[in-house]
């Protein structure tokens, strides 16, 4: 499988697509090697803390051209790579890179607190999905989908310019 679609991953499935060790994918974006984009966590929409979403073809794009150039030793963690394609294959609902952004983003743009956030996902509302880790405590984050976030808040503004959302009026 050698062109893949870009979609949006978490930490561990970018390292398992690249047949690397799961701490491997956040040093090899800092150093420019694959594309990455920080997003705001879930804790506190100010928060200083932040997680990073890579991009599928990027990391698919590093593992072919390293595997190609035969450089230094071979990947140690490539067993991972089948069943994380695998995984990418079936992944439901399919969030792409460019449309990906973290809960902190959400409900910056929902106008929000993020508890509201995953309400919004747990009703139907929005859309996002939790990253594959099979590590102890599994993964932390969830990636939401900014395509789905600006649906509803278009839907939410043209009740309120009606007068027909129930509830409190989001933030200004």
């Amino acid at each position: 499988m050698t062109a893949i679609s870009d979609l949006a991953l978490g930490s561990y499935e970018a390292a398992a697509l690249m047949g690397v060790h799961f701490t491997r994918a956040a040093r090899m974006y800092q150093s420019g090697k694959i594309d990455g984009r920080e997003c705001l966590p879930s804790q506190n929409a100010g928060s200083a803390r932040r997680f990073l979403v890579y991009s599928a073809r990027s990391c698919n794009d590093d593992f072919l051209n390293y595997d190609r150039a035969q450089v230094g030793r071979p990947r140690a963690w490539v067993h991972l790579r089948d069943e994380a394609l695998k995984r990418l294959a079936k992944t439901k609902p399919a969030i792409a890179y460019d449309d990906a952004i973290g809960i902190g983003d959400a409900a910056k743009l929902l106008k929000v607190h993020h508890t509201n956030v995953y309400k919004l996902i747990e009703a139907g509302k929005i859309i996002a999905r939790c990253p594959w880790n099979p590590r102890k405590g599994g993964a932390r984050i969830l990636i939401v989908s900014r395509s789905s976030c600006e649906a509803n808040r278009r839907e939410v503004a043209a009740l309120e310019s009606v007068g027909k959302k129930r509830g409190r009026k989001r933030y200004a």
